[in-house]
């Protein structure tokens, strides 16, 4: 697999076709080797990666430049466990009735139920929430725009930061 090529400042009408082209090739390749995972290991992972994943997720676009997220990072084992218990029931309810079949034939060849036990072994949970409103500085309510689409490319693009940094998601 190639690596990304250093990060320089550039203005974008400085790179060559062909460093165009090597650039794609080595992004294409690093993100085809992304893979979503469900076995975490315990080992340790700095609060400062999780921050720069996040710093780097911000940079994302969104409507008006609102920025309609919020990310909430978990380290706690406590808070880990609660979150586990509270998943657990929700996924147990979806999986015993209230997935459509077609779903549950969808996920079947992935091997995947209701018990979350990475919950409690990966060292982070990071939890991005959506904000259809925002509060301006005399307290009134601030709309956002496209908030569904600019969440998406937020979360995609804190996952594509903790891949490069050769973590799992």
């Amino acid at each position: 697999m190639s690596s990304l090529l250093p990060v320089r400042s550039y203005s974008p009408l400085d790179l060559t076709d062909a460093e165009r082209d090597d650039r794609a090739t080595a992004f294409f390749e690093e993100m085809d080797a992304r893979r979503s995972v469900r076995d975490f290991s315990d080992r340790p992972v700095p609060r400062a990666w999780i921050e720069h994943a996040l710093r780097t997720a911000s940079t994302a676009p969104s409507g008006a430049h609102k920025q309609p997220w919020t990310w909430a990072v978990v380290s706690s084992a406590e808070l880990k466990r609660k979150i586990r218990v509270a998943a657990e029931q929700e996924e147990k309810a979806f999986y015993d009735g209230r997935a459509p079949d077609d779903w549950l034939e969808a996920l079947a060849p992935l091997g995947t139920d209701w018990e979350k036990p990475f919950l409690t072994v990966a060292p982070w949970i990071v939890v991005l929430f959506s904000q259809r409103f925002g509060e301006n500085t005399d307290g009134s309510r601030d709309k956002h725009y496209y908030v569904q689409e600019s969440v998406g490319i937020a979360a995609g693009i804190f996952i594509t930061a903790i891949h490069h940094m050769g973590l799992a998601t």
